[in-house]
């Protein structure tokens, strides 16, 4: 009688180990498919850009779209970091063009900053983009939720980085919201692209894993110039 619950046991523990054994094997193979790089992901038409604020040569081959808010601590860290080494690599060079498109994931401060970016873009294109940096550069590096971009704040950034505004124009856009209807449009490309995290970096198309990885930038870059060559 012991020999039988003694064998009894000891088939009780090897289908154990067995379980645990498969188990094991199960949890490893799902953390190796979590830790395999993504594909690149291409979108069959590229969001559109006429009528978007520009750098770089407006006929470059390679296109860059960034989806940016400018309450978002992550873009404030892509503009800072990675935009500089794009411009003076990629923008300035006239291989690649880069598109901003606004999005508004942190609610009002990010609707009424990229209205008032609209209207500076409207009044001066050339001043767009420092009027850009300088809203990005004055994001708080902690507590960024919290309120910070007022009406106050963007004149009087417009008025340092952006002189040949008009500043009571611009006052009178952001209070009457005459540029929603442009803001409006990014909302829906937004939309109809599916973006949900920002930034949001596409690269002729294709949508770049990290945007925080500058060599994922490149070889992506040099990818669509070397297919238009």
């Amino acid at each position: 009688m012991r020999a039988k619950e003694k064998t009894s046991s000891t088939n009780k523990r090897l289908v154990l180990y067995t379980l645990i054994g498969l188990l094991a094997a199960v949890v490893l193979f799902i953390a190796l498919k979590a830790v395999e790089p993504n594909k690149d992901i291409a979108v069959d038409n590229p969001p559109p850009i006429e009528n978007q604020p520009i750098a770089g040569n407006p006929n470059a081959g390679v296109t860059i779209i960034e989806f940016g808010d400018f309450k978002c601590p992550g873009c404030k860290v892509w503009n800072e970091q990675i935009f500089p080494q794009l411009q003076k690599e990629y923008l300035d060079t006239g291989i690649a063009k880069l598109a901003y498109i606004n999005v508004l994931f942190h609610g009002e401060e990010s609707e009424r900053s990229a209205m008032a970016a609209e209207s500076v873009l409207a009044q001066d294109p050339g001043s767009y983009w420092a009027f850009h940096k300088a809203l990005f550069n004055r994001q708080p590096k902690e507590n960024a939720e919290a309120p910070w971009i007022t009406n106050e704040l963007l004149l009087d950034l417009a008025k340092q980085y952006a002189p040949r505004v008009n500043q009571d124009k611009l006052a009178q856009d952001i209070k009457n919201k005459t540029t929603k209807p442009q803001v409006d449009a990014d909302t829906n490309i937004v939309k109809t692209y599916d973006i949900h995290q920002t930034p949001t970096i596409l690269i002729n198309g294709t949508v770049v894993n990290n945007p925080f990885d500058y060599e994922e930038i490149v070889s992506l870059i040099e990818k669509a110039k070397a297919s238009r060559s």
